[in-house]
């Protein structure tokens, strides 16, 4: 566990950061984009330099955003838990990839 996330008590099942001046809720992805980006910025901190591949991306209200990336491909997610859906997946940067769209139920 990184040194800035440690300041703070989680509640692994509930996924509430307790800072000691306020209470947050986060959703499944906003926890771990939160506890990515605190991973990079202890890097940056220590002089080095992260890339994350596979930051998810989040939509307004938290949820899994329906694309979702890994280092070379995008896939379709579910909005709880960012889970591919059926086995369909394409290239990053290939010309499906420029176009895809996902169509899902929303949560």
């Amino acid at each position: 566990m990184s040194p800035l996330l440690s300041r703070c008590a989680v509640d692994e099942t509930r996924h509430v950061f307790k800072p000691a001046e306020s209470t947050y809720y986060l959703k499944e992805c906003e926890l771990k984009r939160a506890e990515y980006e605190i991973e990079m910025g202890t890097a940056e901190l220590d002089g080095n330099l992260m890339m994350i591949s596979d930051m998810p991306n989040c939509t307004p209200d938290g949820n899994y955003a329906a694309i979702q990336t890994s280092f070379a491909n995008k896939y379709c997610a579910e909005p709880e838990f960012g889970d591919q859906l059926e086995e369909f997946n394409v290239g990053k940067f290939s010309d499906e990839g420029k176009v895809m769209n996902c169509c899902r139920l929303t949560i």
